[in-house]
């Protein structure tokens, strides 16, 4: 076996055809997309810690990319958690204007706010959000048909794929991750508040005309352990 490929690499860098090494849908997630947090669950699919993706980390990070809005394990989030009006006072106390200009207040009072938004948030997710999880659900079961071999890799595979598959059944996954986050940063263990926020509230206020300003979190899903 190992001389037939040997032959067959000759023969293909005789005719320079080059083989891509990596599958063409398997994609680096980019840095330009947005900032992104790595998101750790343990056996039970539970969010074990969030922390922030430094950019010696970008390099080593990998995503399946089928269209733009089905990234796996790296997920974009393209809307906030909370969906807050113009007018909500929250946005004050996260120190915007009516104009929407903005003076951050500290570290401690917007984790306060936050903290107190995530006790207040009872509503459910919209159908839409079940749709996208429910897609990528999808694609961890792909991924565990895929890897049938015994090799370490392969069971390293499987068992990422079902505890993502566990976690993407939780209807409260996102404010979990918000939870976790803050609660990382309280203890110092994350540094990315800003991106913490934008995943809750978004990027501010709604303009003038209703939208709400552009946003995209990219959250990548690892195991807790090793």
């Amino acid at each position: 076996m190992l001389n037939e490929t040997y032959l067959l690499w000759q023969a293909l860098n005789k005719a320079r055809l080059t083989i891509p090494r990596e599958h063409p849908r398997v994609k680096s997630p980019g840095s330009s997309t947005g900032p992104c947090l790595r998101v750790r669950l343990d056996e039970q699919g539970h969010v074990a810690a969030v922390e922030t993706v430094t950019e010696d980390e970008w390099p080593g990070l990998w995503t399946v990319m089928e269209g733009n809005h089905n990234s796996f394990p790296v997920v974009r989030i393209k809307k906030p958690l909370c969906d807050l009006s113009r007018e909500s006072g929250i946005w004050k106390e996260l120190g915007f204007d009516k104009e929407g200009k903005r003076k951050k207040p500290s570290d401690d009072k917007r984790v306060s706010v936050l903290a107190d938004i995530l006790e207040s948030l009872h509503t459910p997710p919209e159908k839409n959000d079940k749709n996208f999880w429910l897609r990528l659900h999808k694609k961890a079961g792909e991924l565990r048909e895929y890897a049938y071999n015994n090799s370490p890799e392969d069971e390293a595979l499987r068992e990422f794929a079902c505890r993502f598959q566990k976690a993407s059944s939780n209807p409260n996954l996102l404010r979990e991750i918000s939870k976790q986050a803050l609660q990382d940063f309280r203890s110092a263990q994350l540094e990315a508040i800003d991106t913490v926020e934008t995943l809750l509230v978004g990027k501010g206020p709604k303009k003038d005309n209703g939208k709400t300003p552009d946003m995209a979190v990219q959250l990548a899903f690892d195991f807790s352990d090793a």
